[in-house]
C-alpha cells in the first residue's frame, strides 16, 4: 500500500530520507501526511508567518505544530524474497495450469462423445418409437379384420342352418 501527498500526489517513500537528513513525510495535526516540502512550501505561502490551513480539510494549523514522521520499518513475515523460492512457486503454478488444462480437455472430449452417444440413442427412441406406432397402428387393423371375419363366419353358420 503507498501514501499519497495530498499536495502533489506522488506517493510518499518511507524508505528515503530528505536531502539533509530529515524525515520525508510530515502529519498535520489533523493526521493527514504530506511530504515535508510540500507541507512547508503549503504554509510558507499561506500568507501567515505564524500558521495556515490543512491542504485536505482546511482546518487551522500553526506552523510549529507540523510534525516530522520518522517510520520504523519491518519487514512483512511470511514474505519470501529469494527469487529462487518465487520461481519455485511459480513453475508449479504453471504445473498446475497446465494439468488443469489438460484435465478440461479431457473432459471437453468426454463431453462430446457423451453428447454424440445421447444425439444417436435420442435417434433410435425415435425410431422405435414410430414403430411402435405403426405395429399398434397394424394390430387394431387386424383386430378389425379379425371382428369382421368373426361375424361372418356367424352369418355362414346362420345360413349353414338354414
Amino acid at each position: 500500500m503507498n501514501v499519497q501527498c495530498g499536495i502533489c500526489k506522488d506517493a510518499i517513500d518511507v524508505l528515503t530520507k530528505s536531502g539533509d537528513g530529515g524525515s520525508v513525510a510530515s502529519a498535520l495535526p489533523c493526521g493527514h501526511v504530506f511530504h515535508s516540502p510540500c507541507i512547508n512550501q503549503w504554509l510558507n505561502q499561506s500568507g501567515s508567518t505564524i500558521k495556515g490551513s490543512c491542504p485536505h480539510c482546511r482546518s487551522c494549523v500553526a506552523k510549529k505544530q507540523v510534525l516530522k514522521l520518522f517510520l520504523d520499518l519491518v519487514p512483512l513475515e511470511n514474505y519470501e524474497e529469494d527469487p529462487v523460492v518465487i520461481k519455485a512457486v511459480n513453475e508449479n503454478l504453471k504445473r498446475d495450469i497446465e494439468s488443469l488444462k489438460d484435465q478440461l480437455a479431457h473432459k471437453g472430449q468426454t463431453t462430446d462423445k457423451l453428447t454424440a452417444i445421447n444425439i444417436s440413442l435420442r435417434e433410435r427412441v425415435l425410431e422405435l418409437e414410430n414403430s411402435l406406432s405403426k405395429a399398434q397402428s397394424k394390430e387394431r387393423l387386424l383386430t378389425l379384420a379379425q371382428a369382421k371375419l368373426n361375424s361372418r363366419t356367424k352369418v355362414c353358420c346362420c345360413l349353414d342352418n338354414l
